[in-house]
C-alpha cells in the first residue's frame, strides 16, 4: 500500500531538518568519549525530530515488536554470560535500539504520508556540501602524507561505502547533466580511501550511470541541452582521465588487489574471510545462539571465549582485537545474523528484498543498483556500526514507499521540489539547480 496522506507544513519541514540532521550527523564520526560520537548525537537529535512531527507513528503492535526484540537481546545477555561467562555491551544494544527505533518509525511514516519529494528535496539539499567536506578532508589529508582519508568518517571504508553510495544519490537526485560528474567525482573520492569496498560498487555505478546519461539525454527538451549532456560527459570522462593518469600513486586501492596486491592485503583479505567464518560457527555453537544471536557487538567477546580457533587469523589481521572483545565482524549482513536474535535477521533481510522489490518495480534503476551496491560492498564490511548506514536506508525506504513514477513526458522525473519542506531551513540559492 503506496502512502495516501499529504504531511501538513510544518510536518514537512520537521521531516526535512531530520533527514539534514540524519545526512550530516553521519560525517561527524569523531569520538566525544568511549564509543560515543558526534554522529551519535546528531542520530538521537533527527529520532526526536521525526517524533516531534509524527509523535503517533508508531502502531501498538510496532511497539509490542521493540518490546520483545529487548527482551530477546536481554535473554541471549543471559545465555552467552552462561555459556561463556560473556558480559553483554550495552552501549551497542542502546545504539541499535535508536537506529530500530527509528527505521520502524520512518517506514510507518514513509508508508502512511507522502514523504518521498520532501526526502528528495532534503537529500538533494545535502550533495553539494557534503561533495565540498568530503573533496577537502581528502586533500588536507593527501597533502599530509597520509596513504588513506577517512574523510571524518571512523575510519576508510566507513567512508568509502557511504561517499560510494552518494554517487548513486547525486546520480538520482540532482536535476541536470552536472549529475554526471557530480557522481563521478563521489565515486572516485571513494577510490581515494584505498578502501576496496567501492571496487565492488563500481560495476553497479557504471551501468547507473549508463541509465541516467541515456536519461537524462531523452528528456533535454531542446537541441542545446542534448549538446551540453554530451559535451559533460566528454568533459568528465577526460577529466577522469587525467586524474588518474596524473595522481595514480594516490589512488591506493589498485594496489591492494589481483595477483600484484601486497601480501598485507592479501592478509587482511584472508582475516576478513576467516572473522566471517567465526561468525557463522559462534551463531551455531548452540541452539540458543541460533535463536538469540550473540548481543550486539558480541561477536569478538563470545568467539575469544568459545572453542573456536583463531589462530588461523594472520599476524595483525584482528587476533589481538578478538582477544579484546573489539573485532568486528567486517560483514554487516553476516553480524545481523550472528549477533542479533534470529526474527531481527529475517525482518532485515526481508526488508532489502522489499526495497529492491519496490525500487524495480517504480523503474528507479539508479537507485536499485545502488542498493545492490550498498549491499555488496557491506557483505565485506561492518557499516551497520554507523549511522550512514541507516540514513542510507531511509533514503531507499522513502523511494521505496513512493508512488510509481508517471511516464517520462519532461525533464524531471518524479523530482518535484515542494518549497515547504525546506522552508525555515537556509537553502543556498546556488543548491537550486
Amino acid at each position: 500500500m503506496d502512502a495516501v496522506r499529504e504531511p501538513s507544513s510544518e510536518q514537512a519541514r520537521r521531516v526535512a531538518l531530520s533527514l539534514v540532521l540524519m545526512f550530516f550527523g553521519m560525517l561527524l564520526s569523531h569520538k566525544i568519549v568511549g564509543r560515543l560520537a558526534f554522529s551519535n548525537i546528531a542520530q538521537l537529535a533527527s529520532l526526536v525530530t521525526l517524533f516531534s512531527a509524527f509523535p503517533h507513528v508508531l502502531r501498538p503492535r510496532d511497539v509490542g515488536w521493540i518490546l520483545l526484540s529487548c527482551g530477546a537481546v536481554i535473554a541471549a545477555a543471559l545465555s552467552v554470560y552462561s555459556a561463556y561467562g560473556y558480559e553483554a555491551q550495552p552501549q551497542h544494544a542502546v545504539f541499535f535500539l535508536a537506529a530500530g527505533i527509528y527505521l520502524v518509525a520512518w517506514y510507518r511514516a514513509t508508508r502512511t504520508y507522502r514523504l518521498v519529494d520532501i526526502t528528495e528535496s532534503a537529500v538533494r539539499w545535502t550533495i553539494l556540501p557534503i561533495l565540498a567536506y568530503v573533496s577537502i578532508h581528502t586533500a588536507v589529508d593527501l597533502a599530509a602524507g597520509d596513504v588513506y582519508t577517512d574523510m571524518g568518517f571512523d575510519d576508510k571504508s566507513h567512508a568509502a561505502v557511504a561517499i560510494g553510495v552518494y554517487a548513486f544519490v547525486a546520480l538520482r537526485l540532482w536535476r541536470n547533466a552536472v549529475k554526471l560528474p557530480i557522481a563521478g567525482a563521489f565515486m572516485l573520492l571513494s577510490l581515494l580511501t584505498a578502501s576496496r569496498l567501492p571496487l565492488l560498487m563500481v560495476p553497479f555505478f557504471v551501468l547507473a550511470f549508463i541509465v541516467e546519461y541515456r536519461h537524462t539525454r531523452r528528456l533535454a527538451d531542446s537541441v542545446w541541452k542534448v549538446y551540453v549532456c554530451h559535451v559533460t560527459v566528454i568533459v568528465g570522462a577526460i577529466g577522469t582521465l587525467v586524474t588518474l593518469v596524473n595522481n595514480w600513486d594516490s589512488f591506493h586501492v589498485f594496489s591492494r588487489v589481483g595477483e600484484n596486491a601486497n601480501s598485507s592485503s592479501q592478509s587482511s583479505t584472508e582475516a576478513h574471510l576467516l572473522l566471517i567464518q567465526f561468525g557463522i560457527q559462534i551463531k551455531f555453537d548452540n541452539v540458543l545462539n541460533v535463536l538469540l544471536g550473540v548481543t550486539p557487538g558480541g561477536f569478538a567477546g563470545t568467539v575469544y571465549r568459545s572453542g573456536i580457533d583463531i589462530s588461523e587469523i594472520p599476524s595483525g589481521g584482528g587476533g589481538a582485537s578478538i582477544a579484546a572483545g573489539t573485532a568486528p565482524m567486517h560483514s554487516t549482513h553476516t553480524s545481523i545474523f550472528a549477533e542479533f536474535p534470529l526474527p531481527i535477521f529475517v525482518l532485515y533481510a526481508v526488508l532489502l528484498v522489499w526495497l529492491l522489490v519496490r525500487l524495480v518495480r517504480r523503474r528507479d534503476n539508479v537507485l536499485a543498483l545502488g542498493l545492490m551496491g550498498f549491499v555488496a560492498a557491506t557483505m565485506f564490511y561492518s557499516s551497520h556500526n554507523e549511522v550512514y548506514f541507516y540514513a542510507i536506508l531511509a533514503l531507499f525506504i522513502a523511494e521505496a514507499s513512493g508512488p510509481a513514477p508517471e511516464a517520462d513526458v519532461g525533464p524531471v522525473r518524479g523530482t518535484r521540489i515542494p518549497r515547504r519542506a525546506l522552508r525555515g531551513i537556509s537553502t543556498p540559492r546556488a543548491l537550486a539547480v
